[in-house]
């Protein structure tokens, strides 16, 4: 009876643990999105409205760059596609969040001119060709 006992009591334990790693985890994407989220409207002056949008972006951001790290070896060519691929949504969302004129700030503020360069580069590559006839 004591080995039943001790054994619930080991396993209750093991549950609690695993709790509090994943609320860490949680805790520090929250913190990290809030300060991006307070620096930028310090930078680029909007609202509430706007300010819950961007945090909202950061945090899905943050928790899917912990995923990439922890599932996908870094320098191979799905980690940087991953990571590419979340950088451009985080940039959407915040396109999204801001608009056009605060966004073109934003990449401004955070040195991101080429990252939006490189976008463009690849929509005029994806346009079809038109043969000019003579």
């Amino acid at each position: 009876m004591k080995k039943v006992i001790t054994l619930c009591l080991f396993a209750f334990a093991m549950l609690i643990g695993t709790q509090t790693i994943f609320a860490q985890n949680n805790v520090k994407v929250d913190e990290k999105a809030t300060l991006k989220a307070k620096e930028l409207r310090s930078q680029l002056k909007f609202d509430d409205a706007t300010m819950e949008k961007v945090f909202l972006a950061y945090k899905a951001y943050e928790t899917k760059m912990i995923s990439i790290e922890e599932y996908v070896d870094q320098g191979t060519p799905e980690f940087k596609k991953a990571t590419y691929e979340t950088t451009k949504n985080l940039q959407q969302n915040i396109k999204n969040a801001l608009g056009n004129d605060r966004f073109q700030r934003y990449l401004t503020l955070t040195n991101q001119l080429e990252f939006d360069q490189e976008e463009l580069v690849a929509k005029k590559s994806a346009a079809p060709q038109v043969k000019q006839q003579r």
